[in-house]
């Protein structure tokens, strides 16, 4: 019983921190539809009240109260703006609260009226003891909130009653069982909202998530990475990181698909353990994962936990399965870039790093880049009499980009993509990767392909040192 309230309150504590959205929602149809619902039956209570004073049906009703009619500005007022509302689509949290209680307030102020001036020759069952029980079953909030509104009520009804001379000793205590009622009525809607909510939880997790790993699916994974990535304030900076598990289809040859298997719920657990609870995690093909590291992710952060990664993935083991690896492409962009884009060039940086041998990782960061209408030529070459050459050969009329060795040239080349670029001169002769890495990454880029590409090393060989 004491763990059920407990899980109760758990999952009341996560509602009102993390769903306050679908809560709003969830309070401002539950209004609209009160408001529609009660003009109804108000109509049709003062069709019958005409009725009877027209036929003479019942002798009670032989003149007219107008204190029915307190009702008719309220749903006046409060059709018209939720009916706005709604089209507008504007449902914060907060503004639905105050909407709630304004109308709620008014709503019960009028018909208490009715009850204390309408009736008050021939009492009947109070009315605004049924209004605070049923308050509780039509909006959700904190408890204390909605204590704190039915106390502050109970209180001017009482005044009221007072001031008129008919406050009793009945009202008084209508009023604080009235209290004592709604509270176990919040708890018990409470509990049915809750434990729907909690259901509905366990079948998003299912639905979302990776049975194997427990990360995201690759659906979820780029719902939630566009969602961040889409809405994230200026000068926000992420990473977007593409993890590929090395050779994968020879362990699962070599030691079957159990130790497969294994092997990549491992490679999830490295990834949980490495990374923040506020980064996105999700594995989106067989042998492939993502990251999205939110703000702060500075190079720093990204390298030391790309090592880490590494490391602890070589020393897995699995009976006689070990010496995993995976290699890692990071597009690292404090620009704004928008998620197509950022995976197109984290995809590039995981080619990179395979090129270069797997097992490690390439970063690469994102950059303002120039504007479509002008004309570029990149060059890429660590050698300044080859870019000044260059220069001179094509002329004034193109905006030339360069790089200063092959790194960088990746990187930004896959910034530009084809049909950005007019030409793209390449020297072979790199300080950070040997030739044969460069063409092989070249070789297995379809980019390089389409784009005109030029061979510094054997246009320009006048000006490689002796």
């Amino acid at each position: 019983m004491i763990d059920d309230v407990l899980e109760q309150k758990n999952e009341a504590d996560r509602l009102f921190s993390f769903r306050l959205d679908a809560l709003a929602i969830s309070n401002f149809l539950l209004l609209y539809r009160t408001i529609r619902y009660s003009e109804v039956v108000y109509a049709v209570f003062l069709l019958f009240q005409f009725a009877s004073l027209v036929l003479n049906f019942i002798a009670s009703f032989h003149h007219i109260h107008w204190e029915y009619s307190a009702l008719i500005p309220v749903f006046c007022v409060f059709h018209e703006i939720t009916r706005r509302m709604r089209k507008a689509a504007n449902l914060s949290f907060f503004r639905v609260r105050v909407l709630s209680f304004l109308y709620y307030a008014c709503f019960f102020s009028a018909v208490s009226i009715m009850n204390l001036f309408s009736v008050s020759e021939k009492p009947f069952v109070e009315i605004f003891p049924l209004l605070l029980v049923a308050f509780a079953g039509l909006y959700m909030d904190r408890l204390y909130v909605v204590l704190l509104f039915e106390a502050v009520y109970v209180g001017l009804y009482e005044m009221i009653a007072f001031l008129c001379g008919q406050l009793t000793q009945g009202r008084i205590n209508f009023g604080i069982a009235s209290l004592f009622v709604s509270v176990l009525l919040y708890w018990s809607v409470l509990g049915i909202y809750t434990e729907e909510r909690r259901d509905n939880r366990l079948l998003e997790e299912k639905s979302s998530t990776d049975g194997l790993t427990g990360l995201l699916n690759k659906t979820s994974f780029e719902e939630e990475a566009r969602y961040f990535i889409d809405h994230r304030k200026d000068g926000v900076a992420c990473a977007l990181i593409v993890l590929d598990f090395d050779n994968f289809k020879s362990v699962n040859d070599d030691f079957g698909h159990q130790i497969g298997d294994m092997a990549l719920k491992k490679f999830g657990e490295i990834l949980r353990t490495n990374f923040r609870a506020i980064d996105i995690l999700g594995r989106v093909g067989g042998d492939e994962f993502m990251v999205l590291t939110k703000s702060p992710s500075d190079e720093e952060f990204l390298i030391k936990r790309c090592n880490r990664v590494l490391m602890e993935l070589g020393t897995a083991r699995f009976g006689e399965a070990k010496g995993f690896s995976c290699s890692i492409g990071i597009a690292r962009d404090p620009e704004g870039f928008s998620f197509d884009r950022l995976y197109h060039l984290a995809d590039d940086a995981l080619y990179e790093a395979k090129a270069r041998g797997k097992a490690q990782y390439v970063l690469w960061n994102t950059k303002k880049i120039v504007p479509q209408d002008k004309r570029a030529i990149y060059i890429a070459s660590p050698n300044r009499g080859k870019i000044e050459a260059i220069r001179q050969i094509c002329g004034k009329d193109y905006i030339y980009l360069i790089g200063e060795n092959a790194t960088c040239a990746f990187n930004e080349i896959s910034l530009y993509g084809e049909g950005r670029l007019e030409s793209v001169y390449f020297d072979y002769q790199q300080p950070d990767m040997p030739e044969e890495q460069i063409r092989a990454y070249m070789e297995s880029r379809p980019l390089y392909q389409a784009i005109p590409l030029h061979d510094l090393s054997l246009e320009l060989r006048e000006y490689d040192a002796p």
